[in-house]
């Protein structure tokens, strides 16, 4: 693994790997089998075992990095344009997706936490080592929704049966990418993660907001509420402690979230779903007003008056105003604690 990593280090060698060695596909099965007890010398004791996840995680991050460099400082191969290469085609960041999906349940699966106990200490290399695919899982999502398929034929879709080329097919590509188990082990190992205090429980976090049903599939489950929860809970109450323009965006971008779920929720779940995010939005509103000396929040304010609009079942040819919605949503969340 060290050599591979060593050559996934040049973007070209990386890409050759991919293409013609099928190099994601081949970490995907190595990642597979060690799940595998009885290919493992410890057989059923897990703190025996010599698990190869952390050298697939490292090879798999140098890649991604390597494809998609996260900065503007990063080292380009020589000759190659840099526009050029934040180019990596659709087919390969889904791959890169699965497989770190993959690597995130190895990871859970060697903590021995499991639903119901998230009470497990992690040592720093493990956090590392969730940290890292949470952040190429982030990555690989933020360079999905950059794609413009109408000006990058190199972004085109392979072998993928979504032939449908419309403004819509790589938001259908990154809901079929992250479905509901994906947002159950998200919502796991972020639950496991904040029980070590870990920063990287915010990236868990941050990965969810892009889980999203079908069309289809408008029927809130009872999971799905403790995930959307937790979700919003954990990037809304993260920007108390540091408030800046990205605090801003994570708000923003947790209260889009939870505007969506609620306009795609059939009327049963959303009654049965009402309480909690009536306490939802009025956190937004909460933090976001806390914002206000340091951010303008007035996009964010009405994305949450707008939410509330839909929770409430009422339609306005203005966006009514924040404050008193908020006092609304106050004095409605009152009369549901008291019955």
């Amino acid at each position: 693994m060290t050599v591979i990593k060593k050559c996934c280090k040049i973007r070209a060698a990386a890409f050759d790997l991919i293409n013609s060695q099928a190099m994601l596909a081949w970490l995907t099965v190595i990642a597979l089998e060690q799940r595998d007890l009885s290919a493992l010398d410890a057989g059923a004791d897990a703190s025996k075992r010599q698990n190869a996840t952390p050298q697939i995680i490292e090879v798999a991050v140098t890649i991604w990095e390597s494809l998609s460099p996260p900065d503007d400082s990063a080292n380009f191969d020589s000759g190659v344009q840099k526009e050029l290469m934040s180019r990596v085609p659709v087919r390969i960041a889904c791959n890169m997706l699965t497989l770190c999906f993959d690597l995130l349940l190895n990871l859970h699966l060697l903590t021995g936490a499991t639903e119901g106990n998230y009470a497990i200490d992690l040592d720093t290399d493990t956090q590392c080592s969730f940290g890292k695919v949470l952040m190429t899982q982030k990555r690989c999502l933020e360079h999905l929704k950059s794609i413009d398929l109408s000006t990058n034929p190199e972004a085109e879709i392979e072998n993928s049966n979504i032939s449908d080329q419309s403004d819509s097919t790589i938001t259908k590509v990154i809901r079929a990418a992250v479905k509901r188990e994906q947002a159950e082990l998200l919502h796991h190992t972020g639950r496991l993660l904040r029980h070590n205090n870990s920063e990287y429980a915010i990236q868990a976090a941050e990965v969810v907001t892009n889980w999203l049903p079908f069309e289809n599939n408008t029927i809130m489950k009872v999971h799905d509420g403790e995930i959307v929860t937790w979700a919003f809970n954990t990037l809304s109450l993260a920007q108390y402690e540091v408030v800046n323009d990205r605090s801003l965006v994570m708000l923003s971008t947790a209260v889009t979230w939870l505007h969506r779920w609620l306009l795609k929720v059939d009327g049963t779940s959303l009654k049965n779903f009402s309480a909690t995010a009536i306490a939802l939005l009025r956190r937004g509103y909460d933090v976001a007003y806390s914002m206000t000396s340091q951010c303008n929040v007035e996009d964010c304010l009405t994305e949450l008056t707008s939410s509330a609009c839909v929770l409430l079942g009422e339609e306005h040819t203005e966006i009514p105003d924040a404050f008193e919605m908020r006092k609304r949503l106050f004095l409605l969340q009152a009369d549901v604690t008291s019955i």
